[in-house]
């Protein structure tokens, strides 16, 4: 049975859910909370809505994604699989964010802040 991480977090004996899940992603995720924080107040209202609904969805398709993955494995190897997934998405949504914050407006794949 697939558990969400949330779950698996209380689930798992802290001292053995902290090296492999806290350790693995909680660093970069706490870096992409601050890199969209800081985004998302140079972004007008119009714009700030657009970008909350595109990072839900992606949070959305990072757990579907994660979850399929990880289909089948148990335990730890489901734990540590799940957050690795977990990283590897984080790691690439810094990046995205980081080209939107710092992107030239005249690059057509760029949007504009404002």
């Amino acid at each position: 049975m697939r558990f969400p991480l949330i779950l698996l977090l209380m689930i798992v004996p802290k001292v053995q859910a902290e090296p492999l899940i806290y350790k693995t992603f909680h660093d970069a995720d706490k870096q992409l909370n601050l890199i969209y924080k800081d985004y998302i107040k140079k972004l007008d209202e119009d714009k700030r809505v657009a970008f909350v609904k595109t990072q839900k969805a992606w949070i959305d398709y990072k757990e579907l994604d994660c979850n399929f993955q990880t289909y089948g494995k148990e335990g730890k190897e489901s734990i540590s699989a799940l957050s690795e997934c977990y990283k590897q998405h984080i790691e690439s949504r810094i990046k995205v964010i980081n080209y939107y914050n710092t992107c030239n407006a005249s690059d057509p794949s760029c949007p504009a802040l404002k």
